[in-house]
Formats: structure tokens, C-alpha cells, sequence
């Protein structure tokens, strides 16, 4: 779930998507942003300030 949306919703807008590419998708987004590596731990201040 992203943003209060479920994977279905997610892969209907990112048209050519299906939803187990998605699910792979965010789980390499997780492991990424939970590496520890700085490069990615800004990636939500930055998302914040754009939905801002």
C-alpha cells in the first residue's frame, strides 16, 4: 500500500504494470531506502517538499 492506495489501484494508473512487478518494485524501493545509504534516505524529505 502507497499513499493509501492498494496495488491494483497503483498498477491501473502505471498502466503496463502488473502486480507483481509492482510489489517487486517496492520491495527493492524498501530495501534500498533501508540500506542505509544516505543517497536514499533523503528520498521522503524530497517527496515531501514536492507534495508541498
Amino acid at each position: 500500500m502507497l499513499c493509501g492506495l492498494g496495488y491494483r489501484q497503483i498498477c491501473g494508473s502505471m498502466h503496463n504494470i502488473t502486480i507483481s512487478g509492482c510489489s517487486r518494485m517496492f520491495a527493492r524501493g524498501y530495501e534500498l531506502l533501508s540500506s542505509g545509504n544516505p543517497m536514499y534516505q533523503s528520498v521522503f524529505d524530497e517527496l515531501a517538499d514536492l507534495s508541498v
